[in-house]
């Protein structure tokens, strides 16, 4: 084929793939090369390939021409790029030059009469000689490197396809996909369209409305709307490619033999319809679960939403009948859990399956104190339950664990006494004596111990008991103290009175520890402070005139009891050398100086009278045995 070129450049492929399109009808620059062929014996003429079937561009031609027959001649579409890449091989060797695009444009020029068109998966048209010579350019520049941007194939629309694309859009209220649209364009503007309008509603359940109104076309309208979910739900590059094609020729047949049915489609297609028709769905596909809804408090169809809500991320929702009815068991399943769980819950009014399972394992993960393995020992029968709820288990599971153990459930959970959980603690305590109201508390104060570990949770517990006892003796010294000295401690005792608080005490051996008790009992065993409660129980007050006379007799020395100290001064006295706190202050506090400080104005008069009363006898006999006693005074009277 060299002869026929003058050379073997690149440049004007389009011109040259045009020129071997149109052939006998050309006329330009490249006129001279095709009279070349004519005169060589090659014709445009379909007779010529025929009776040349070993010229090589004829086994050229026959050879696109099978591969067109197995493609577009089977619903597919076909790519001049592939052939290209088979022609590049011997005996062929075609490369990037002109004389490949002239070639393939003469022996692909008789498909632009066929009527077909092209696709490159975003747009589609009819192909004419352009399209043609444009896409012959492309691949021959290509070189069979794959490196074409959105390739043009080509395809063949038949009446029934392109009036699906041009019309049945309009059916849901969509624009058409129009002349140089695809079907893939078309089911999508339906998708779109479809989905705005349905509420999540399948295309296909609309049906069960116009049923239940009696619409005279129903039969015809489900045959189409059925065959439009099935192109839909199938893509043309799969296995059912086929199936996919004969819906959208059958919907387009109906368009075209039933034009009205666009208008009467399209008065369907109002949000209340599809709400109605979902509902009469669910009602006729499940029949107890509207009746089980209604028996839970859900008298607003509930349930129809939730089953849309867990269908909502199906990609295949809109198409595919299969990817409803398991939502549809899912919901009724999670209805029975509701229905389960009402009375131990005691909700009032309806509540969703989210905020009903959410409540339970709020009880049973947060509320509850007992560790998980803990529970499962004591009943093994929870172990499919718990794990279950812990890891967010589906609704069948769940509705199944709680149909067999509700009574266990409500028991160890929703009882606000918590007598089965205590009952188990108990067994585990070994042996540990305490009260049900006072292990009640302190159950009340754990954290969740749901995932921790049993013997951690067991440790602590018995810690918390130990505290929880300290306490509660603490407690109750506390409130036997203020029975015993009607204050709140011993230091407000002794700052109100003036004097220490072990006064109030008729000499007991143990005041001081009761004192040191009440006031920091961290400092003593619980079953020390135990000890000294019993005690105090035992004890009654003094008086606080008793307590006063007691402390006095107590810090005066035996010489000095016959004075008439003044408690207020002495008082004054002691705060400020001992400081405020009379708890504080040593237990015999030396006064000598306050004697001293006090004797002029406060004792001296009172000596004085009181040797005035004294017969001189027995002042000479005390003044004698003084004298001799005592080297101060003796000296006074050698002086």
């Amino acid at each position: 084929m060299i002869q026929y070129l003058p050379a073997f450049g690149n440049s004007g492929l389009n011109s040259w793939a045009k020129s071997g399109i149109m052939f006998d009808n050309y006329v330009g620059t490249y006129k001279q090369l095709i009279n070349s062929f004519k005169a060589s014996g090659i014709t445009g003429d379909v007779e010529w390939f025929a009776q040349n079937p070993n010229h090589p561009i004829a086994k050229i031609r026959d050879l696109f021409e099978k591969k067109i027959a197995n493609t577009v001649g089977k619903g597919s579409t076909f790519s001049i790029r592939k052939v290209y890449i088979e022609l590049q091989r011997a005996p062929y060797g075609m490369k990037y030059n002109v004389l490949s695009a002239f070639v393939l444009g003469f022996v692909l020029k008789d498909i632009v009469a066929r009527g077909y068109q092209w696709d490159n998966n975003q747009k589609t048209g009819p192909l004419d000689v352009e399209t043609l010579a444009a896409m012959i350019e492309e691949v021959v520049k290509d070189d069979g490197n794959d490196k074409i941007k959105l390739e043009k194939l080509i395809c063949r629309l038949s009446k029934e396809e392109k009036a699906f694309i041009e019309k049945a859009p309009a059916m849901f209220g969509a624009s058409s996909a129009g002349a140089s649209g695809r079907v893939e364009d078309a089911l999508l503007l339906i998708q779109n369209r479809v989905e705005k309008i349905s509420g999540r509603v399948p295309l296909w359940v609309l049906t069960e409305y116009l049923e239940s109104v009696n619409e005279p076309q129903v039969a015809i309208i489900k045959h189409l709307l059925d065959n439009i979910c099935l192109a839909g739900s199938t893509s043309s590059k799969s296995g059912k490619s086929d199936d996919r094609l004969n819906a959208i020729k059958d919907v387009g047949r109906i368009i075209l033999e039933n034009s009205d049915i666009i208008t009467t489609i399209s008065g369907y297609m109002k949000p209340e319809n599809f709400v109605a028709a979902f509902q009469i769905y669910v009602d006729k596909n499940a029949p107890t679960l509207k009746a089980l809804a209604e028996s839970v408090g859900d008298v607003s169809c509930g349930y129809c939403q939730a089953i849309k809500e867990k269908a909502a991320e199906s990609a295949g929702l809109l198409w595919n009948k299969n990817d409803i009815a398991s939502e549809i068991a899912e919901t009724e399943q999670e209805y029975e859990v509701i229905k389960l769980l009402k009375p131990i819950i005691g909700f009032e009014e309806f509540v969703s399956y989210r905020t009903a399972v959410d409540t339970l394992r709020n009880a049973v993960i947060s509320t509850n104190k007992l560790p998980k393995t803990l529970i499962e020992s004591a009943f093994p029968m929870l172990s499919v339950f718990l794990s279950n709820l812990g890891n967010n288990g589906n609704a069948s599971a769940i509705k199944e664990s709680l149909s067999q153990s509700i009574d266990v459930i409500k028991k160890l959970f929703f009882d606000v006494t918590r007598a089965k959980s205590l009952e188990l603690l108990k067994l585990r305590l070994n042996g540990v004596t305490i009260s049900d109201k006072e292990l009640l508390d302190i159950y009340n104060g754990l954290s969740s111990g749901f995932t921790g570990n049993e013997a951690t949770f067991l440790n602590d517990l018995r810690s918390r008991i130990e505290e929880y006892a300290k306490e509660s003796v603490v407690q109750n010294l506390k409130e036997e103290w203020k029975r015993f000295s009607d204050e709140n401690t011993p230091s407000e005792w002794a700052n109100n009175v003036g004097i220490p608080a072990r006064y109030l005490f008729d000499g007991i051996s143990e005041a001081n520890d009761i004192i040191s008790a009440v006031q920091t009992p961290g400092a003593f065993s619980s079953d020390k402070l135990g000890e000294l409660l019993d005690v105090l129980k035992g004890l009654s007050s003094l008086s606080i005139a008793e307590c006063q006379s007691r402390f006095i007799a107590d810090i005066v020395p035996k010489r000095y009891v016959k004075l008439n100290i003044n408690l207020p001064a002495l008082l004054d006295f002691l705060r400020s050398k001992y400081g405020t706190q009379p708890n504080n202050w040593q237990t015999k506090p030396d006064i000598q100086e306050f004697i001293r400080s006090q004797y002029k104005g406060a004792f001296a008069p009172q000596v004085t009278e009181k040797i005035k009363k004294t017969s001189p006898d027995l002042l000479k006999q005390k003044l004698l045995q003084l004298a001799q006693d005592n080297p101060e005074l003796g000296l006074l009277f050698w002086e």
